[in-house]
């Protein structure tokens, strides 16, 4: 591999099932959920630099390329949290689409810190950059771990699951985006759904039990994303009705998923969605799926 530079694709992921507990005195929320990873990716190049400081561009000029970019400050992060005297310049192309549930941001910064490790040497083991990763953001460690998870905490509890073999996804993202913050502020927790277990799927997914994973299957965020972007709903019937197993939010939305066992059904309903918005066809990459 080139110690100067290296590129890493940044894997989107998706939540099988996801739950809102109850929110924690420190403001943030406690959940349950099921990451699983997924082939669509942006891809992330890396080097480092003599002259310190860090450089960043991106393919889509609607996302910042300062501290605002969380790719920036893992870069920032890492570098300061070994007392690198170098400093990093970062390009992402950018294929996932962003306020869609589908993690891209948090990817990219998983990426950028696995690669400035590699390129210094990994002073860093997985565990200590999990760690360093949950500081930026709750699906960071996940990134950086990939394959398929129970949450549990803020999301950075994760204990990994088997491979969902065979199953391949149709994401569908609106035109519509939605603010996390604003869909955990409107949550009703009086009213949780008590069909909804995430532990009851992590079970099921344990036992390759698909036919239970698609039962007990759920994201009590579509309670609040679905109220302010109707099209949710709209996408999810329209999944549901080409042959989806499961049809369900990604985490805060807007992206809606369907799940397929079979290309041709999957490829048929990716003709059927695509006047709902951006439509893309990817899968679970098994090989990162490795109970540890």
């Amino acid at each position: 591999m080139n110690r100067d530079e290296i590129v890493l694709n940044a894997n989107a992921k998706i939540n099988l099932s996801l739950d809102v507990l109850r929110r924690r005195s420190d403001g943030y929320h406690e959940v349950e959920l099921i990451y699983s990873e997924t082939e669509l990716h942006d891809v992330v190049t890396m080097r480092l630099s003599d002259c310190g400081g860090i450089k960043l561009s991106c393919s889509d000029p609607s996302l910042p390329s300062d501290v605002g970019n969380i790719a920036y400050r893992a870069a920032e992060m890492i570098l300061d949290k070994v007392k690198s005297n170098f400093g990093a310049e970062i390009t992402l192309e950018k294929n996932i689409p962003h306020g869609a549930g589908l993690g891209g941001g948090s990817a990219d910064a998983a990426a950028v810190l696995k690669g400035i490790n590699t390129l210094l040497g990994e002073p860093l083991n997985t565990e200590q950059l999990m760690r360093l990763g949950a500081s930026l953001g709750a699906d960071v460690p996940f990134c950086i771990l990939g394959g398929c998870a129970l949450g549990e905490g803020i999301g950075e509890i994760l204990t990994p699951l088997p491979a969902v073999e065979g199953l391949i996804y149709v994401i569908v993202k609106p035109e519509e985006s939605i603010s996390t913050a604003y869909v955990y502020n409107n949550l009703d927790l009086t009213k949780r759904s008590e069909e909804l277990s995430v532990k009851k799927v992590a079970e099921a997914i344990k036992n390759g039990d698909l036919e239970a994973v698609f039962a007990s299957a759920g994201n009590i965020m579509e309670s609040v994303t679905a109220r302010a972007v109707p099209v949710v709903l709209t996408i999810k019937q329209a999944l549901n009705d080409s042959g989806a197993r499961l049809a369900l939010m990604s985490g805060s939305g807007t992206s809606v998923f369907g799940v397929f066992e079979d290309t041709e059904t999957a490829e048929a309903a990716v003709r059927s969605v695509e006047k709902y918005g951006a439509v893309y066809l990817t899968k679970q990459p098994s090989a990162r799926c490795i109970v540890k």
